[in-house]
């Protein structure tokens, strides 16, 4: 992914500034629960809210069915 961006930064003429934040991931996890502070549980892109959400949906629709004792629809998870 880094070469991709760096390639279009060219390509386009601008600058590429790259800060791998990974290395302080579980400090910043661990300092929020330390203070009490609340964490979203997805990044805040529009991508993985949907995924949040279809997740959450999947998870409900599998647990009536199951609940329920009925048949899912061919479209639905059984499992």
């Amino acid at each position: 992914m880094k070469k991709i961006a760096k390639h279009f930064a060219d390509v386009f003429g601008v600058k590429f500034f790259y800060e791998d934040f990974r290395a302080g991931w579980q400090e910043g996890i661990d300092l929020s629960l330390e203070l009490g502070l609340c964490r979203q549980n997805y990044c805040g892109c529009i991508f993985s809210e949907e995924e949040r959400f279809s997740n959450d949906i999947r998870k409900a629709r599998k647990k009536f069915w199951h609940e329920n004792k009925k048949i899912a629809p061919a479209t639905c998870e059984t499992d």
